[in-house]
């Protein structure tokens, strides 16, 4: 058998655990698969309709870990 999960209403619960945990700036690492954007989807919604005092200032492709670091260091 396969076990699957709602991608989207994964990236909500992340939207709220930065949104009550965190104000201000945050960037999201988003993977190349169909489940990462899915997942990215539901973040940016949920972030913006539900905790707008925490904004998306970036994304960036989360397949180069080490490039993604460098240029997050930029965006922060």
């Amino acid at each position: 058998t396969d076990v699957l999960y709602n991608q989207e209403l994964a990236g909500q619960l992340c939207a709220d655990y930065l949104g009550k945990n965190h104000r201000g700036g945050v960037a999201m690492l988003v993977g190349p698969g169909a489940e990462d954007k899915a997942r990215a989807a539901g973040f940016r919604q949920w972030l913006k309709e539900k905790h707008p005092s925490t904004r998306l200032i970036g994304e960036l492709p989360g397949g180069d870990l080490g490039r993604a670091r460098a240029a997050l260091a930029g965006l922060l």
